[in-house]
This record gives structure tokens, sequence and C-alpha cells, in this order.
């Protein structure tokens, strides 16, 4: 039995030992799941979506999406300070102490509102000049962004509840439900536009899945965390979770500015047709960075316990092995989508919207760097410590944004990855620097970037690059077959030239230690 003391008295605390791994392997699965289902419904119904809207409306809807993200510019991270709260808190503070952490997160969203509406008032009328619209698209763009601002909102208290579950580490227990709003959510929106409605129909269905998620989540919580609920707070204690979630809310503004930009930048300088072939273009790495980062969204509120509790030892070893998981996963999807992303377009949407090879390139190399850099940006934010990351995050997006302005209107779709690709490495070089300072040891860097599996991986997906300039084939069987020897083949190339003795012997007993047919803790 362990004990925490909360105002003065003493409550008994009764943790049942997580059994980390199974639960990070079910984790991964839940997230995949739900990633599947996104990339089943965005194959089978993106082209539907763009012939109904063409190729210039669906531009549009792509930008007017990316600036309602930038409400997150009045948004305090509620939902992600209370996650990595529950996460590092969990094993080592009572019940009534997370209590009144979800009751302050939930009243300070509910401070928020009216900046919320704010913020929502100039993005709305901004909307139309950023998309370079025609004067008769202006009204269905602003009733539009308007539906998605008010979306936002109630997404906000489905992300708090969404954030509970994850510092719990449960994230597992969702298994199948956030898939299947997903698949709904993609019926509504080609319903609504088979009958004839546009982009207003489309953000009304985003408001009527937000509030399905929230139902959902809230029950799932009373089903699975016996502590979840509400407490009664005092203003002190609502200040202390302000000056905790200030940190996180400036951690969104700068990471917004460098994860939502492309579309609008390209959609202003070059055009909407522009930021269709960009999107289609990078749609499977976009899938599979999901698949990918499901891994270490599924390990990190796991391991994050180990920084509470002051088990660096263990805490440095998971980084090793998701180091080496990430740089396997990332050479073996990169080198496939390399090979063979111009045919899946060709059969898929069609050839004249791939926007080329030196930019699909780059669009794995940005997201590779993305998923690396995300590591060490996970290890700084467990320590709750992440002032100096903002600040080093926020410049280098607006020299990013301000290096993409000079070359998107020159250059187009190639110029915006060349400004977003030598920010996102500074990037990950700076991140890495900042988590070794902030545990007071080194050789962050070197373990990431400077290995054999490192060079033998970036040298892979070069020459992956170079195939797929060559290769090409015509039909869905043959682009299966092909995906698959390519799998294959690079698998292998990585077992005997990437990994190390170690490397091998580290991955072969963690998958043996994990129940791969059991879906459920033990």
């Amino acid at each position: 039995m362990r004990t925490a003391v909360v105002q003065g008295r003493q409550e008994h605390l009764i943790m049942k030992t997580e059994n980390l791994r199974q639960r990070a392997y079910l984790n991964t699965v839940a997230s995949w799941v739900d990633v599947g289902a996104n990339m089943l419904v965005e194959f089978f119904l993106k082209p539907i979506i763009i012939s109904l809207l063409g190729v210039t409306v669906y531009g549009i809807w792509q930008v007017i999406g990316q600036m309602n993200s930038y409400m997150a510019t009045v948004d305090l991270r509620s939902g992600t300070s209370l996650k990595w709260y529950v996460a590092q808190n969990r094993t080592s503070l009572g019940q009534m102490a997370l209590k009144k952490a979800v009751t302050a997160a939930v009243l300070a969203n509910l401070f928020l509102l009216p900046l919320y509406l704010l913020a929502g008032a100039i993005i709305i009328w901004l909307a139309p000049a950023a998309t370079q619209a025609q004067p008769e698209f202006h009204f269905i763009i602003r009733l539009a962004t308007s539906l998605l601002v008010i979306g936002f909102v109630f997404n906000q208290y489905a992300f708090l509840l969404q954030s509970i579950l994850a510092g719990m580490n449960l994230t597992f227990k969702r298994m199948g439900f956030k898939a299947l709003i997903t698949i709904l959510s993609g019926v509504a929106t080609v319903a609504v536009l088979y009958a004839g409605h546009s982009l207003p129909a489309m953000a009304l269905v985003g408001i009527a899945m937000a509030l399905v998620s929230g139902v959902t989540y809230w029950w799932i919580l009373k089903q699975n965390v016996e502590w979840f609920g509400f407490a009664r707070v005092s203003w002190t204690e609502i200040k202390g979770f302000f000056g905790l979630t200030v940190k996180f809310m400036a951690s969104k503004t700068v990471n917004m500015i460098n994860e939502s930009s492309d579309y609008v930048l390209l959609g202003y300088f070059a055009g909407p047709q522009f930021v269709t072939s960009y999107a289609v273009t990078r749609y499977l790495v976009r899938a599979t960075s999901k698949i990918l980062g499901s891994i270490n969204s599924a390990v990190t509120p796991g391991i994050g316990g180990f920084v509470g509790e002051g088990k660096l030892n263990k805490l440095f070893e998971a980084r090793k092995i998701l180091i080496t998981v990430n740089w396997v996963a990332i050479t073996v999807s990169g080198c496939v989508i390399l090979v063979w992303n111009r045919s899946f377009l060709s059969l898929w949407v069609g050839g004249e919207l791939f926007a080329g090879t030196k930019e699909s390139l780059l669009i794995v190399v940005i997201a590779s760097l993305k998923l690396l850099k995300n590591i060490d940006g996970s290890m700084i934010v467990m320590t709750l410590n992440i002032w100096k990351q903002n600040i080093v995050t926020g410049v280098i997006g607006v020299a990013t944004i301000v290096l993409a302005s000079i070359l998107v209107p020159h250059y187009e779709t190639l110029g915006l990855l060349i400004a977003i690709g030598a920010g996102t490495l500074v990037m990950a070089l700076a991140y890495s620097i900042l988590a070794q300072n902030n545990y007071h040891t080194a050789g962050f860097v070197r373990q990431l970037f400077v290995t054999r599996k490192s060079a033998v991986c970036t040298l892979l997906l070069l020459l992956a690059s170079f195939a797929g300039a060559r290769l090409e084939v015509h039909t869905w069987m043959a682009l299966i077959g092909v995906a698959a020897a390519t799998v294959l083949f690079v698998v292998i190339c990585i077992w005997l030239f990437a990994l190390n003795k170690k490397d091998k012997e580290i991955l072969i007993s963690n998958c043996k230690r994990v129940r791969f047919a059991q879906y459920k803790e033990a």
C-alpha cells in the first residue's frame, strides 16, 4: 500500500502494478486501429470528395481546416497539461489530487470561452483572403469556418476526457470506439455532399462527431477509472493549474506555427490547386506517420512515471529502444512510399496530382525527422520543464515561415518543403541538446543521428528515391505485390547491415516479453 498527503490529511492509495510493455503494445494496437480506420476512410472517400467538390474547393477546405487549428493560440492546452500531470503522478498522488486536476482543467477551458470566440471571429474574417477564393465563395467559406470554430470548442472537452485516459496509460480501453466514430464521420460527409450540400455541411458533421466523441470518452472513463470525477477546488488551486497549462499553451502555439502553416502558405502564395496536389502526395506519408507516431504516444505516458519515480536509467533504456524501433519503421515505410508513391497516386486519384519525385523525398525526410525529434521532445515534456523548448520551437517556426514565404512564390511546393525540412532538422538537433541538458547527461544527439543504423537507413531511403523515379506499375495487384517485396527486401537489408548485435538483442527480447495474442493487460 502506498500513501499520499492531500491538503494536510493522509489518503490511502492502492495501485495495481502496471505491465508497461503490455500496455504499450495494447495502446499501440488501439492507435493503429484508429489510424487504420482513418486511412481506409480517406482512401475510399477522398477521391469521391475531391470529385464532388472539385480540386479548387477541396484545396479551400484544406486551408480553412488548417486555419481553424490557429484557435490553439488562445488554448491553454488544459488537456495536454492534464495528460502529463496524470502520467507523472498517477502512482504517487492520491485520488483527490487527481480529481482536483480534472476539475481545474475543465474550469480553465470554461474561462477561455471568450478568447476562443474572439480568435474564431478573426479567423472567420480572414479565411476568404487566405484561400485566395473568388468572391462568390466568401459567404460559404465564412459560414463553414464559423462552424469549424464551434467544433473546435466542443473538441476541447472531448480532448480533456481523452487526455485522462492517456495519462492513466489506458488508451487501449478506447479500442475500436474512435475508429467507429471516424467511419461514421466519413460516411456522413459523403452523404451530405451527395445530397447537394457543401463545406458548411461538412463542418456540421465535425460538430456532431465531437459530441459523440465526448459522450463516448465519458462512458469509457466511468467504466475504467475508479477515481474519475470532480472535486471542489479553490481559486488558488485553479491558478496553480493555470501555471502548468500556460507552458503547454505556449508549446501548442509554437508547434502550430511549425505544423499548421504549410497548407496556408502554399494556398496563399501558389494557389489551392497546389494544396490539393501536396495533400494527396503526402497522404501515405501522413498516414504512416500517424501509425509510427502512435508507437511513441503509446509508450511515453507509461515511461513518464519513471521521471516521477526517479528511475532515469530505465527511462534512458526505453529511449534507446524507441530510437531503434523508429529508425527501422521509418526506413521500411519510407522506402516503400518513395519507390511506389507515384504508382499509388496514378491508380488512386490520377498521376497528374503527383507533386514530384524530389517533393516526395522531402516529404518523407521531413516526416522522418519529426518522428525522431518527437522522441526527445517527449523526454523534455516528461520533466514539465518546457520553456526553453517552446522558445527554440517558436524561433525556428518563425524562421521557417519567413524562408517559405521567400521560396514558395518561386518554387511552389518544392520551396515550401525545403524551408520546412531545414527547420525540422535544426529543431531535431536542438531538442536532443535540450533533452540531455534537462537530464544532465550526454550523447543524445549521437545516439539519435550518428550511428551505424542511421547511416545505413538514410542510404536506403536515398536509393529508394532513385528507384522511385524509374519504376512504375499499373494495376492494384501488381502494386500490392511489389510493395510487399520491397518491405521484405528492406527489412533484410536493415537486419543485416543497419542493426548491431545489441540492437537485435533488444528488439528480440522486448518482442518475446509482449503477449501479442492477448488483448488485455497481464
